[in-house]
C-alpha cells in the first residue's frame, strides 16, 4: 500500500544560486551486477548559508509604471512607486491621470489631465532619443489607464522596450486590468474587448479582481472550480501567472472571509500550480488596495521566482499588515499609508498560508537505498523507463544514502532555515546534495537546476522511509512512501492524476 504525505512549509528569502546535474538514472542502472546502483542528481552545494540582510537592495532592477496619480491620497503610482523602491527597484511613474484625489471622495478634479496614446508615445520617443531605454527596463507595469487611445498604445510601449534589451524579451509585463468591481465598470464598454484581444496576450502577469475575471473570461465564478477553470483560460489566452486578487464563494455567505487564486504555469511546461490564500473580510472599505499589491507581486514574483506559494504569501502579508495599521490610524483610514507602513512593506509578517489546490509533477527523486539491491531491482528499473517516458530522462534521480544519516543532516538544514540562517534555494538544493555521492562521472553536463524546472513544490520524492518523507514535506517537496510491496505503479498513477489536474488544457 502507498501512502500519500503532503505538507505545506515556507522558506526564506535569498539570493540566487545554481546547481548542476551529473548523471541519468537509466544509465546507471544499466551497470554491471554487484556495482552499486546509483544516479547522481545534483552536485553538492558549497556556498556559504547566510541570511540576507533587510537593509541592503535586493536588485537594481527598473520598473515602467504606467498608472494613476492622485495629489492626496494613496492609489495607482502613488501606492505602487514607494513600496517598490523599498523592496530595491528603480521606478520611472508616467501618470495615465492626474486627479486631486480618488473617486471615492464626494469631488474629485482634475480630469481633464487625462495622457493619451500620443503623449505617451512622445514621452518614449523623448527617452529612445537620449538612450534611456537602452537595456533598461525589467519590467513594465500597468494599472488605471483613463484613455481607449492611451490603452491602445501599450503593446508599442512594450515592444519599444524590449527591443531595446540585450536579451529580446527580458522585460516582464504586468498588467492590473482596472476594470471595474462588484459588478459594475469603471470604464466603457469597449476597454474590455481591448483588454481582452490586445492587452492580455502580451501580458506576463495578470491581477484580476473577481468581477474583472468574469468579464474577461466570461465564466461567472461561483466556486474554487470556476476560479480555477478561468485562470487556464487566461493562461491559454497569454499571462503565465494569473492572481485573482478578491475572490468570494457563494457558500461564504457570512461574509467572514475571502480568498486570493492564484496560478502559474511552471517554465516549460503545460502545467501550472494552483493555490488558494484565505483571510479574514475586513469590515471597511479600502481604496488602492490593487494597486498596492500588483507591485508588490511584481517584486516577490522577482525576489523568490522558484517560489510562488511564498511570494503570494509576502504580498498578502503585507497588504494585510498595512490595513491593520491604516485601520488603526487616526487620518486617512480608507487608504494605505504606505509611508506610515514601511517597515511592514520590508519584512512582512507572514500569517496567511497558500493552499496548494494542484501541483504538478515535472521532476522526480527516489531514494532507493537498499530497494536497488533487492528483488525489487527490475521493478525499480521498469518504474524509472516508464517515468522517464512520461517526464524525460533528465528528470528522473535515483538516490542512494543511509536513511539514519539523511534524516540527521535534513534535521540539521530544516532547523537553520526556522533560524533564518539559509533561504529556500540554499536548503533545497542542499537538501537533494547531501543525498549525492560526489565522486560520480556527469554524462549530462551543462543542464541547470533552472534548465530541469527543479523547485521544491514540483518535485516528488519517493522513499520506503517514512521519516525521511517527512522530512522533504516540511521542505515542501511533494512526497510517497512505498510500502513493502513497492507500488510502482500507483506512483505513477499519482504522477499521471497530479499532471492532469494541472494541464492549462484542463
Amino acid at each position: 500500500m502507498l501512502k500519500f504525505h503532503t505538507r505545506v512549509a515556507t522558506p526564506y528569502l535569498c539570493s540566487r544560486t545554481q546547481i548542476q546535474p551529473v548523471g541519468s538514472a537509466l544509465t546507471h542502472l544499466r551497470r554491471k551486477k554487484g556495482n552499486r546502483h546509483r544516479c547522481r542528481g545534483f552536485a553538492p552545494f558549497t556556498a556559504p548559508f547566510t541570511a540576507m540582510s533587510t537593509n541592503q537592495p535586493i536588485n537594481c532592477k527598473r520598473v515602467l509604471s504606467i498608472q494613476s496619480h492622485v495629489v492626496r491620497g494613496y492609489v495607482g503610482n502613488k501606492v505602487a512607486v514607494f513600496p517598490l523602491q523599498l523592496l530595491g527597484f528603480d521606478v520611472d511613474p508616467i501618470n495615465s491621470v492626474h486627479f486631486s484625489n480618488h473617486t471615492g471622495y464626494r469631488h474629485c478634479t482634475g480630469k481633464r489631465l487625462q495622457l493619451t496614446g500620443n503623449d505617451l508615445d512622445d514621452i518614449l520617443e523623448g527617452l529612445e532619443a537620449n538612450g534611456l531605454v537602452d537595456d533598461a527596463y525589467s519590467h513594465l507595469l500597468t494599472g488605471y489607464i483613463g484613455s481607449k487611445s492611451l490603452l491602445e498604445s501599450i503593446p508599442r510601449v512594450l515592444e519599444l522596450l524590449k527591443k531595446h534589451q540585450k536579451h529580446p524579451g527580458a522585460c516582464t509585463y504586468v498588467c492590473d486590468p482596472v476594470l471595474g468591481d462588484h459588478n459594475r465598470l469603471y470604464v466603457s464598454a469597449e476597454f474590455v474587448d481591448l483588454y481582452r484581444c490586445s492587452i492580455v496576450p502580451i501580458a506576463n502577469v495578470l491581477t484580476p479582481n473577481q468581477f474583472e475575471c468574469e468579464v474577461l473570461t466570461q465564466i461567472t465564478l461561483k466556486s474554487l472550480s470556476d476560479a480555477l477553470r478561468a485562470c487556464k483560460k487566461l493562461h491559454r489566452m497569454g499571462p503565465n501567472v494569473v492572481v485573482i486578487t478578491s475572490f468570494s464563494q457563494e457558500r461564504q455567505c457570512d461574509g467572514t472571509e475571502w480568498s486570493l487564486v492564484a496560478s502559474r504555469v511552471i517554465e516549460g511546461t503545460k502545467y501550472c500550480e494552483q493555490f488558494e490564500i484565505r483571510v479574514p473580510h475586513i469590515p471597511q472599505s479600502f481604496t488602492g488596495t490593487g494597486d498596492f499589491f500588483t507591485a508588490l507581486l511584481l517584486a516577490w514574483l522577482d525576489h523568490l521566482p522558484y517560489d510562488f506559494a511564498q511570494a503570494l504569501e509576502h504580498v498578502v502579508g503585507t497588504v494585510q499588515g498595512a490595513l491593520r495599521k491604516a485601520i488603526q490610524s487616526d487620518t486617512m483610514q480608507s487608504e494605505v499609508n504606505v509611508v506610515q507602513s514601511q517597515s511592514i512593506i520590508m519584512k512582512p509578517e507572514v500569517v496567511y498560508r497558500a493552499r496548494s489546490l494542484s501541483n504538478a509533477v515535472v521532476n522526480v527523486i527516489v531514494h532507493v537505498d537498499q530497494l536497488s539491491h533487492s528483488r525489487e531491482q527490475n521493478a525499480v528499473y521498469a518504474f524509472i523507463k516508464r517515468a522517464g517516458v512520461k517526464l524525460g530522462a533528465n528528470h528522473i534521480f535515483l538516490v542512494d544514502k543511509d536513511a539514519e544519516e539523511t534524516m540527521k543532516r535534513i534535521k540539521e538544514l530544516l532547523e537553520a532555515r526556522k533560524r533564518e540562517q539559509i533561504c529556500a534555494e540554499t536548503l533545497n538544493y542542499s537538501m537533494f546534495s547531501l543525498l549525492i555521492d560526489p565522486n560520480g562521472t556527469s554524462i549530462c553536463k551543462g543542464l541547470s537546476a533552472q534548465q530541469a524546472n527543479f523547485t521544491a513544490r514540483t518535485a516528488l520524492f519517493v522513499s520506503p522511509w517514512k521519516d525521511v518523507c517527512n522530512q522533504f514535506e516540511s521542505a515542501s517537496y511533494q512526497s510517497l512512501q512505498l510500502d513493502d510491496k513497492h507500488s510502482w505503479d500507483t506512483v505513477l498513477e499519482y504522477i499521471d492524476q497530479s499532471n492532469e489536474d494541472a494541464s492549462i488544457d484542463g
